[in-house]
Formats: structure tokens, sequence, C-alpha cells
């Protein structure tokens, strides 16, 4: 060895030292790992099993900025590694800082995270069946790995693609367990969050979607960095929660609360969602024209971002606006416009509530048959559970088989619809259907059934109330416009 290569390697040797000194003092010469003793026990076992496997001693390994003892305190947990060294040594080591931290293998973690992109391309080009498959593997190869975020990404993921699919109980289960596994606060954790909320007002379980949403909001409220843009988003899908159940009043407190956080946060996106549901509010109080010109301000917002299906929800929810705004043809015209993208997203939902509202529409115009095949398609998209949508496709068959003077049939369809939304616990708009139901069933003598449908009319709303004369005119559907399969969740496509 030259004179100058052992000054050098004395110096580096010496330095080492120094280093050692100061962390003894609690002094760190780069930003040590915040980790606890135990961590950097198996931190520094898995160090040392990759040098003994790679045959390297530890002065090999050390040189040349470390001592020999130096490393053998960090192998074996009694030094804490600086994310400095713990870089030299993965590099030496031929793997990365990562896998030490971590002992998730570079090539499974690559392997992985390629996966969830494709499963994610996927679920976004809506393909939902491809993303479940995908997401599935992914589930199953984050299984085999010791990385809570992998499990947390690839079970949301799953979640988020079956809810995409219809499949609501095998999402929901999903998101309880990402909220249950991801950090309180954290985007997964919302993203969760937001899914259980939309999942049980979807599934009809109101009071649940609110009780989870409160819950979530609570938390939300006591973060440092209230309001957020996130905190807008789940105001918004709570209130359309409370307005399907039929709390109009909280529900017009929440969104007012919405649209003034999104306002101060020059937020578009969460401004847009705000306005989405607040449009709905409207037309379900009866100011249906300001329904309508608000609903259209939340467009032009959403138009001017990267929004695809919130676009296309928002147009679809503006068409069924324009139907109970007396402007059937302008609702057809809007469902036109949108048709290929309701194609090309390939969900089943979206596909459901454009057929829907392509049936309400074509209702109004006349257009009995043609609107009761779309009717037909949305009730088998959807399937006839006792969940909202379905309830909503149900009493909407209802009245065009009563138009159609098929008044046996009419009234299966709306004890159905009504079945469906008390087994949900929605409150307003079920009485609002078994009213209905009372209507029609009187009016071709069943007084008895009527009866019936009167009585649980009030037993939804809580009380006995007032009802109107029966059997003076044949049923029209329920005018709540603030269905769930309108509401804007504002969270950008991820089952809203």
């Amino acid at each position: 060895m030259g004179v100058l290569e052992s000054v050098v390697k004395q110096w580096q040797l010496d330095l080492s030292q120094v280093v050692e000194r100061c962390e003894d003092h609690g002094i760190s010469s780069g930003r040590a790992m915040p980790s606890s003793s135990s961590n950097s026990a198996v931190v520094g076992g898995r160090i040392r099993s990759l040098r003994q496997q790679q045959g390297v001693s530890q002065e090999t390994l050390a040189a040349p900025d470390l001592s020999a003892s130096y490393l053998s305190r960090i192998e074996s947990g009694s030094r804490r590694v600086t994310d400095r060294v713990l870089v030299n040594l993965a590099a030496r080591l031929g793997t990365t800082a990562e896998h030490l931290r971590t002992g998730v293998d570079p090539a499974a973690a690559s392997s992985i995270e390629l996966s969830l992109r494709y499963a994610e391309l996927a679920l976004r080009s809506g393909e939902p069946t491809e993303a479940v498959r995908r997401f599935k593997a992914a589930v199953s190869e984050a299984d085999g790995i010791d990385r809570a975020s992998f499990k947390i990404q690839a079970q949301l993921g799953l979640g988020q693609a079956w809810e995409a699919a219809g499949e609501l109980e095998s999402a929901l289960v999903l998101f309880h367990k990402v909220a249950d596994l991801a950090v309180p606060g954290s985007k997964s954790w919302l993203d969760a969050s937001l899914g259980l909320v939309r999942g049980y007002r979807q599934s009809g379980d109101f009071s649940k979607s609110i009780e989870l949403g409160e819950n979530a909001l609570e938390t939300l409220r006591r973060a440092s960095d209230w309001p957020s843009p996130d905190g807008v988003r789940l105001l918004s899908t709570l209130q359309a929660s409370y307005q399907v159940r039929g709390d109009l009043h909280y529900a017009k407190r929440l969104a007012a609360e919405a649209v003034g956080l999104a306002d101060q946060l020059d937020d578009r996106r969460a401004l847009a969602s705000a306005l989405w549901n607040i449009s709905l509010l409207n037309a379900e109080l009866g100011a249906v024209a300001d329904a309508v010109a608000t609903a259209e301000r939340a467009l032009a917002l959403l138009s001017e971002i990267d929004a695809e299906r919130d676009l296309v929800r928002l147009r679809i929810a503006l068409a069924r606006l324009y139907t109970l705004d007396d402007q059937p043809g302008e609702a057809l015209r809007m469902l036109d416009r949108t048709e290929t993208r309701v194609q090309d997203l390939g969900i089943t939902s979206e596909s459901a509530y454009w057929r829907l509202e392509r049936a309400r529409a074509l209702l109004q115009l006349g257009s009995l048959d043609e609107a009761e095949q779309n009717a037909v398609a949305a009730l088998d998209l959807l399937g006839d559970a006792p969940r909202a949508y379905a309830a909503d496709a149900l009493l909407t068959l209802g009245n065009i088989a009563w138009a159609q003077d098929r008044s046996d049939v009419a009234a299966n369809y709306l004890r159905r619809g009504a079945q469906a939304l008390t087994a949900g616990g929605s409150g307003r708009t079920a009485a609002q259907s078994w009213a209905v139901l009372g209507d029609a069933l009187d009016a071709v003598g069943d007084v008895g059934g009527a009866r019936d449908a009167y009585r649980a009319a009030a037993t939804n709303l809580g009380l006995i109330t007032a009802l109107a004369p029966i059997g003076q005119s044949r049923p029209s559907a329920p005018t709540g416009a603030g269905t769930p399969s309108e509401q804007c969740d504002g969270d950008g496509g991820n089952g809203g």
C-alpha cells in the first residue's frame, strides 16, 4: 500500500470512529431511521444475514468508511443505522435500503408495483371485470410480502373494482379491511371511508352510511390541516346519505358548509362536487329551476379539469333534472351526448343510471314501450337486491306499467320498490313510495292493500300524517330528485 493510500485509509478509519463517538452521545451524522431498538435489531439481522450469505467479512463490508466494530453493533441492533450508512451498505450488498428496512425483496416489490399499475389502468379504463382479476392477483402477491402498504393498496383497489362491477357486498368487505389497516386520516383510509359511506348508501343502509360518515368526518375535523379538499369530499358524500334518507334540513346545512369550504380552499373539483349535490338538494326541495342552473355551473367547473367519470355522472344527473323540469327532450339530448362516454367507461352502475334516466324521460314523452325496455335493462344491470338503485328502477317500472293500464303489474313493481327502500331504512323516500302504492291499490279496488300501504308510509315517517285523497288520479313517480344514483361524492370515479 502506498503512502497516500495508507494516509487516506487511516483518515477514513479515524473518521468512522468520530462518527461512532458522536452517535454514542446522541449526535447523528445522518438522518437516523425512525425506528425502535427492536426494529434496529431486525434491520441489523438482515444486514448480517445477507453478508454471511455472500461470504463477506465485517471488515470487508465496513470498509472504507466504517469500522468492523461499528458494523458489528449495527448488526446486533445496539446501534441505530443512519439513512446514509444504510444506503452505502445496501449498495455493497447488491440490494436496496428499502429491502434492508422492510425485508421486501426488490424484485418482488417491482413485480407487485407493476401488477398494481396494470390493475389501476384497467379500472380507470372502464374495465371492472379485468380490474377485479388483476387486483385479485395483486392481493395474493401482496400477501406474500411483509409490507402493509402493498396489502392496503391492493385491497383498496379490489374493493373499488368490485364496486365498479356492481358487487357492493364484496366491495364493502374490502373497504372495511382497508379502513382498519390504514392510518386514520391517510389517503387510503379516506378512500376506504368514502367507499363505505357510498357503498352502504347505495345498498340502501342509510343509517350505517351516516354513522360511518360522521365518524370519519370527526377524524378529519380533528386533523391539523382542516379544512381540506378531503373534508369537502367527505361532507358531500355524507350530505348525499342524509338527503336520500330524507333529512333534508341537515343535508342542506352540510351542503352549505361544503360549498363554503370549497370556496375558501379555491378547489374547483371540490366546489363542483358541492354544487352538484346542492343542485340535487334544491330539486328535492322543489326548486327545480335553481337545481338545473346550479348543476350547469358544476358541469362547467368539471369540464375544466380531468374528471371524466364525474362528468359522465353529472350529465346523467342533469338529464334527470331536465326531466323533472318538464324538459324530457333536453334530457334525451343530454343522454345521447353522453352515451359513447358511458360505453367507454364500461362501468355497470353508470350504464344502469343512464338507462334509468332514459326510461324516465321516455315515460314523460309517452314512449312507454321504449321506456320499459330501458328500465328493465337498468334493473337487469343493477339486480333486484334490496338496494336504493334497484328500488328506483322498480318504482319507474311501476309507473310505466300504470301508464300502460297494467294495474296489477304496476302494483307489484311499486310494492317491491317500496319494500326495498324500507329494508334500507329510507324513511321519507320509502314513505312516498308506499303512498303511491296505496293510491294504485285503491284505484283498482284493493282497499285492504291500500290501507296497509298507507300504514307503511306512516310508519316510515315515524308518525301518522294526513295523506292526500286517494283514488283521484293515476299515481306519478316519486318526485324526489336526490336518489343515490345521481349524487356526487367528489372522488373522481372510485365508485361514486
